[in-house]
Parts: C-alpha cells; structure tokens; sequence
C-alpha cells in the first residue's frame, strides 16, 4: 500500500434521498457528502494526492487562519497505485 495522506473530514449523516434504510453514516472521500475541514488548496499545503502528510499540517492551518476541526474526524488513506499509475 502506497500512503496518500491525511484528511479531517465530516461524515455525513445518510441523506433522505439515499433509499438505503441500512446506511447511517457517509465516509465519501469526495467533497459531495462528506465535507473537507475547509478549501485548503489555495494554502498549496496538501500532498500530490490533495491529502496532507501529517496532522499537524493541517492543524496548523487551523490555528494560524481560525478554521475550526471540532466535530470533524481524521482520515488516513492508502492506495495500492502510485500516481502515474492513477493517470
């Protein structure tokens, strides 16, 4: 497994429209349903995944521009492809 990075992340809860009586929570990857902890790519912090490399990395955008990661969980991902082999 390849590490990609570190997100803080919402977790959605199931939305009225998913027909899905057994889904409770959404972990989506994507800002569709799960929302990022804030637009983070103008910082240009974040990895080639557009994950970041640590925590503290992101912890550090919080306190330095007032973005709150209360409520929010972290994530970390991995993948079994490299970038080249992604494109």
């Amino acid at each position: 497994m390849i590490p990609m990075g570190y997100l803080y992340r919402q977790v959605a809860v199931r939305p009225e429209w998913l027909k899905a009586e057994q889904v409770v929570d959404l972990y989506s990857l994507h800002d569709c349903a799960s929302k990022n902890f804030v637009n983070f790519t103008k910082f240009w912090k974040h990895d080639g995944f557009w994950m970041f490399d640590s925590p503290g990395i992101m912890e550090e955008l919080a306190r330095e521009h007032g973005f709150v990661l209360a409520g929010l969980q972290l994530f970390y991902y991995e993948s079994r492809m490299t970038l080249s082999q992604q494109m």
